[in-house]
This record gives C-alpha cells, sequence and structure tokens, in this order.
C-alpha cells in the first residue's frame, strides 16, 4: 500500500543514515542480523541490491551466536530453546524469499567459504559484478574500525575452528539442539 513517494522517501531516509558509513564509496554493505526480515523491503527500496545468504551448518550457527554477549537486540540468543526457534524461522523465511526472489538472493555455504575461500570469494565477486582486489584475500589487514560481534575475527585469516567448535560444548547445549529442525 506504499506509494512510489513513500518508497522513495524511505530510499532516501535510508542512504541519508548509512551516509557517514559509506564514505563516498559506490558500494556499501549493510550485514545487519535481522536485515532477512526485510528483504521485500530491500529489494523494493533497492532493486538492484544484491542480497548475499551465507548459510553455515545450523548447530555452528547457533553455538556462535549463544557465546556471545550482543550489546543489544538479540534476546533470543540467550535462551537455547529461544535460539533453536529463532534459527528454524530464520530457515523458513530465507526458504520463503530464495521463492519469491529466485535469481536475485546469492547463497554462499560457509563451509565452502572456509575451505575453498580463493574460489567462493570469486565467484561471490563475480556475482556483484565486482572486481577482486587483493586486499579482499588479505582481509584481516585493513585496519579500519570494526563495530560487530565478529571484530576479532576479522582480524584473522581464514580459521577453520569455527565448523565445529559447537561440538565440544555439544552436552550442555542439549535443548537447543534436539530443536533445531
Amino acid at each position: 500500500s506504499l506509494t512510489q513517494e513513500h518508497l522513495a522517501t524511505l530510499a532516501k531516509r535510508y542512504l541519508k543514515f548509512i551516509e557517514p558509513f559509506r564514505n563516498n564509496k559506490p558500494y556499501f554493505i549493510d550485514k545487519q542480523p535481522v536485515n532477512f526480515q526485510h528483504i521485500a523491503l530491500i529489494k523494493t527500496l533497492f532493486p538492484n541490491a544484491k542480497i548475499i545468504d551465507v548459510q553455515r551448518d545450523k548447530k555452528a550457527t547457533a553455538w556462535s551466536l549463544y557465546k556471545h554477549s550482543f550489546s543489544q537486540g538479540h534476546s533470543y540468543s540467550y535462551d537455547q530453546e529461544d535460539l533453536a526457534h529463532y534459527m528454524n524461522e530464520y530457515y523458513k523465511l530465507m526458504t520463503h524469499w530464495h521463492s519469491v526472489y529466485p535469481d536475485e538472493i546469492y547463497t554462499i555455504n560457509y563451509e565452502s567459504l572456509i575451505n575453498n575461500f580463493t574460489e567462493t570469494v570469486n565467484d561471490l565477486f563475480e556475482h556483484c559484478n565486482l572486481v577482486v582486489e587483493q586486499a579482499c584475500y588479505e582481509f584481516y589487514n585493513n585496519q579500519r574500525p570494526v563495530l560487530t560481534p565478529s571484530s576479532e575475527q576479522v582480524r584473522k585469516p581464514i580459521y577453520k575452528e569455527a565448523l565445529t567448535d559447537w561440538k565440544k560444548y555439544a552436552n550442555h547445549l542439549t535443548p537447543l539442539l534436539n530443536r533445531l529442525n
């Protein structure tokens, strides 16, 4: 029910909000964890937006969320049953978005990213019609501030421990593991 004028106003408002983060660059990545809930709005406001969905083993993802202490907005991650419900709903909603936007959501398998980093990055950049720069392979050398829960990880080269780290704690994660679909 939104008019084209209202949609244009919303798009301008978002662009104004992110202006300080863009630094006049032609591209901007918004990797807010809740963006998956707003894919229809994103595609409506920005039809050329590239949606990238990184899918990872549910148990590894759940463990990663559960062990972090977020500053705000992720209270579901502190309760194993709530976290399992959230994860299951995420996968259901992403299945829906893939059916609504079948050729507009690029899915990366996290395990492929870890095990075949260069090839996966090359494929992603090709999908986005971007040229890969050497700095993309050496992301851990970038000194810009990182204000996300992954701030420590982005300062390290790719490592494989995150694929199976949850297994060390599996006996403490029974409510979570039993509820993941």
